[in-house]
């Protein structure tokens, strides 16, 4: 967790700073990336929505004290610990949760494949009907779209169509998919690959440290960190540009030369 000031914000809304040495001059922008959770839509929130009704549907089927004793926490734990129990295996997200469930039903001394396949499907129908976009997002993207080539890039498993916006995206990259996750280099060699410009064209839009701007980094693409909680910036971090909210995107953009 990142320290933040007293009064919990981040007093510059957006800025530029020195690249790292491998970030070569901006040219101009052709394309926009963009993270998906945690950046155009809050998957936190809907994913901990779903496992709500996933718990309401396993205390209907598993009548033990213990089954009314599991939270929503719980159930990311385990889900934690399964990816983890895989993790380089080329396991799928989707798999993996459902082998969550598989164990949740195991530690209450019970094993039903068919009801880890309806508690999986409890699960998605949820996670995949309440998008959770956040409410600059439509806008920010209509206002991209027409102007700039826009792609979808994601350690998750979210397809665009399911939010309705397939439309504003030309490509997605899915580490699901490519078999190769952020921050690796080689996921954002695939993204290049697919925008099918140089670096110096793309810029990447994201929430996380780590993830987007320093994987982004990594090969040349310059970044925009979204921050939407007002976090201090770590020395160690040098974003190209920061934000806090989508709607200074198109600006910011616009000022950059883009």
């Amino acid at each position: 967790m990142l320290d933040r000031p007293r009064d919990g914000r981040l007093h510059v809304s957006s800025f530029l700073q020195a690249f790292p040495s491998n970030i070569g001059p901006m040219q101009k922008a052709t394309v926009i990336t963009f993270d998906a959770d945690g950046t155009l839509w809050d998957f936190r929130l809907v994913m901990r929505r779903a496992l709500s009704h996933v718990l309401v549907a396993l205390r209907e089927a598993v009548r033990v004290p213990d089954a009314h004793a599991l939270t929503v926490d719980d159930m990311v734990g385990i889900r934690d610990e399964v990816a983890e129990d895989v993790q380089g295996q080329g396991v799928r997200l989707e798999e993996i949760r459902r082998v969550s469930f598989e164990r949740a039903l195991q530690r209450l001394g019970t094993h039903s494949e068919t009801l880890t396949s309806h508690l999986t499907n409890v699960y998605f129908s949820h996670r995949f009907t309440n998008a959770g976009l956040y409410s600059d997002t439509r806008s920010a993207l209509d206002a991209l779209r027409g102007h700039y080539r826009l792609g979808l890039i994601s350690n998750g498993n979210s397809d665009p169509i399911r939010y309705g916006l397939a439309e504003h995206f030309e490509f997605t990259v899915n580490a699901d998919d490519c078999g190769v996750a952020k921050p690796d280099a080689a996921f954002y060699q695939v993204v290049l690959e697919r925008a099918g410009v140089p670096a110096g064209e793309v810029i990447h839009v994201g929430d996380s440290l780590v993830n987007d701007v320093q994987g982004a980094q990594s090969v040349g693409i310059h970044t925009v960190w979204l921050n939407r909680h007002g976090e201090v910036l770590p020395p160690a971090f040098h974003p190209g540009s920061v934000i806090t909210d989508l709607t200074d995107l198109p600006p910011l953009l616009t000022g950059l030369g883009g």
